[in-house]
C-alpha cells in the first residue's frame, strides 16, 4: 500500500502549513533549533526537567505528567503533559495560572535516600 500523502494543511496553524509549504524555510529552521536545544543552557534546563521528573516519580510511567514551569514564578509544577506542550498558541499567550490556582502539585528538588 503507497504512503499516504501529508495534508497540507494539517497541523492547523499557520507556522506547520508554513513549513509544511516551504521545505527551504523548513530546513533552515531545522538547522536553527538543532543548534539551539545543542546550547549549554537548553541542556540545563532539559537535564533539570528530566531530574525532577525522575524525583517525582513520573519519569518514563506514561502517567502523562511533565514537570513545567509556572508563568508568575519558577516554581516547578507537575501537570498533564497535553496541556503543558499545547500552551503558547498562535496568538502567544500563555495559559498558564500559578501553581495555587491549578491546583498543580509543586516538585522541590531533593536527593534520593535523604
Amino acid at each position: 500500500m503507497p504512503a499516504k500523502k501529508q495534508n497540507p494543511n494539517a497541523g492547523g496553524s499557520k507556522s506547520a502549513v508554513y513549513y509544511q509549504t516551504h521545505p527551504e524555510a523548513a530546513a533552515k529552521k531545522k538547522e536553527y533549533d538543532t543548534q539551539y536545544h545543542a546550547t549549554p543552557e537548553r541542556r540545563a534546563y532539559r537535564g533539570t526537567l528530566n531530574r525532577l521528573n525522575r524525583l517525582a516519580g513520573t519519569y518514563g510511567n506514561n502517567d502523562g505528567k511533565d514537570v513545567s514551569h509556572t508563568s508568575v514564578s519558577s516554581k516547578f509544577v507537575l501537570e498533564k503533559a497535553s496541556a503543558n506542550r499545547a500552551r503558547n498558541g498562535s496568538d502567544g499567550s500563555s495559559t498558564k495560572l500559578p501553581a495555587n490556582k491549578t491546583g498543580g502539585k509543586q516538585v522541590v528538588p531533593t536527593k534520593k535516600g535523604k
